[in-house]
């Protein structure tokens, strides 16, 4: 038999499709409109012991509405990850890419979607299951994003990390990721990853100064251990090393130890704390080592609340990042939270965050950030829903400010549906 016929007699095969269309009015530098759409499609193929999962999504915004000269920015975004589970292993491979348009101060009020992906147990949210821009997490392993930033460990970082011009770039991303995981026994599970991640401008739009292509290898393993029936203890060491075409290199080393606690069926805590080593080498011929503790905890918690669902998690964490601008190592603290209620078709969300550098304001690649947003969204049916409200942010880039106080006003409709395609063979 052909193995082109695999796909089509897999056990499951599934496609999700979603789109995520709205208007914005944006006070920054200046005062316009805009409009953007996200269309998403992915498949899914599902057998006994093995997935498939293909996704692909452009995003397209016209700016401004209001006046001439207006840009029409389009990226491409698309993924695919297939893993196989044997008795207690399961390995992965995944690839992202993304190119396009880009412009990065305007991306900061505009919603985080990226490649859409399917899976065969639930329904794909409104939007997009997946929803990543170029400068956020995309499909393709633990802690990697798009530009090349590496996540600190113990958690996210709260605000977007890329340095914020008001400029059109022509921008590529590319995230391979090869995992393994093993539970060892009922009580220990080991995991790692490694990877490889390109990012940066290319084409006649290119700015190799402000946004040089950035390349480099990193790795995770990590072991978690439950030491009673609700308190987890984990070990986690990650690196990553960055090589940019300006000439600038770094790497960093980070060990952590985390304890995870649940209080209840409701609430959730965790903490942990370790160190981190790094080196910068220049292109102007300094190099600098640094030694910095690091620290993450949070607490989420999900319950009933005046006959509606009520949420609330909050997260500290403090770790280095490498800069997707500059490839030099930032020290960042990095503060979150998000709460929400929600009863029948009704929701509302607020959520801010800040990544501040533990640097120098003035120093290279320190970069301090916050956004912050606030949603209320009705859904229309299992499928529709639509929603309005406000986002705001703030950057400050080597003690420059790219990102003055700004904030868009949105109105949004969203579309999520997951298709059987077969009935299981």
């Amino acid at each position: 038999m052909s193995p082109l016929f695999g796909p089509i007699l897999a056990q499951l095969v599934t496609m999700g499709i979603a789109d995520r269309t709205e208007a914005r009015y944006i006070d920054s530098d200046g005062r316009y409109a805009e409009a953007a759409t996200m269309p998403r499609v992915g498949l899914n193929f599902g057998w006994q012991h093995a997935s498939l999962t293909l996704g692909y999504g452009p995003s397209i915004t016209v700016t401004p509405l209001d006046s001439t000269p207006r840009d029409v920015l389009v990226f491409h975004a698309g993924a695919l990850a297939a893993s196989y589970r044997f008795q207690r292993t399961t390995v992965s491979v995944a690839e992202s890419i993304g190119y396009g348009q880009v412009s990065f101060q305007d991306q900061a009020l505009a919603p985080a979607v990226g490649t859409a992906t399917t899976t065969t147990t639930g329904q794909t949210p409104p939007g997009g299951a997946v929803q990543t821009p170029p400068g956020g997490t995309m499909p393709g392993g633990t802690g990697t994003t798009g530009t090349g930033v590496m996540t600190p460990a113990g958690g996210t970082l709260a605000a977007n990390q890329v340095r914020a011009l008001n400029q059109v770039v022509t921008f590529i991303t590319s995230a391979t990721t090869l995992s393994v995981a093993n539970a060892v026994s009922a009580v220990l599970t080991v995991s790692g990853d490694i990877g490889y991640i390109e990012t940066g401008s290319i084409g006649p739009q290119r700015d190799p100064v402000d946004y040089p292509l950035i390349r480099g290898p990193r790795a995770q393993v990590s072991a978690r251990y439950r030491i009673a029936p609700h308190d987890d203890l984990s070990t986690t060491v990650s690196t990553q090393f960055a090589n940019a075409s300006t000439g600038d290199r770094s790497w960093y080393l980070v060990a952590n130890e985390s304890y995870a606690h649940a209080i209840d069926r409701e609430t959730k805590t965790n903490v942990g704390t370790g160190l981190s080593i790094s080196r910068n080498a220049l292109a102007d011929g300094l190099i600098s080592y640094s030694i910095y503790p690091t620290f993450n905890a949070g607490i989420s918690n999900v319950s009933r609340l005046w006959r509606g669902t009520f949420m609330l998690q909050t997260t500290v964490t403090a770790a280095p990042v490498i800069d997707p601008v500059r490839a030099v190592v930032d020290p960042q603290l990095g503060v979150s939270g998000t709460t929400g209620w929600g009863k029948d078709k009704f929701s509302s969300v607020l959520a801010a965050g800040t990544a501040l550098s533990l640097l120098d304001p003035s120093s290279t690649g320190a970069l301090s950030s916050a956004t912050g947003s606030f949603t209320l969204g009705y859904r229309l049916d299992p499928s529709w829903s639509v929603n309005t409200g406000v986002r705001g942010a703030w950057q400050n880039y080597e003690g420059q400010t790219t990102i003055p106080w700004s904030y868009a006003l949105f109105l949004g409709v969203s579309f999520g549906a997951v298709l059987p395609l077969n009935g299981g063979i």
